[in-house]
């Protein structure tokens, strides 16, 4: 059974990918959340780990067996370093993993999107990086 991290699995496209692969059932699918759900009476289609972009060793922790991550996290100032850290966890892990990246329409160096040269500049560091 694939073993898959998703990243921002409490907002709408992560929470997404997480029911479509618990729909499948080949898959087992752990969501990296910052903090536990309160109401654990609510079925979730995804096993809570854990973590935050800014705490490195975190991700590492989550990261460990996984098969394949999606990257997925809120539009922030500081997107670049906080998915640079994911992308170098990923990378360091001792298994390889596949890594799927949500980014945006106009995700570009020259964008005038502060978020569309963010998502570039992520992209870039995933090429610099192998992945």
């Amino acid at each position: 059974m694939a073993k898959h991290l998703i990243t921002g699995v409490t907002g709408r496209i992560g929470l997404a990918v997480a029911d479509q692969l618990a729909v499948a059932g080949k898959h087992e699918v752990t969501g990296l959340v910052r903090r536990l759900p309160e109401d654990e009476s609510q079925a979730l289609p995804y096993t809570p780990a854990l973590g935050d972009f800014a705490d490195p060793p975190s991700l590492n922790r989550a990261l460990v067996g996984i098969d394949s991550a999606l990257l997925v996290s809120n539009v922030h100032p500081d997107q670049c370093r906080l998915q640079a850290n994911f992308i170098d966890a990923a990378v360091a892990a001792p298994q390889s993993i596949s890594l799927v990246k949500v980014s945006g329409l106009g995700s570009q160096p020259g964008s005038s999107v502060d978020s569309g040269r963010w998502h570039a500049e992520t992209e870039a560091y995933m090429r610099k990086k192998g992945v």
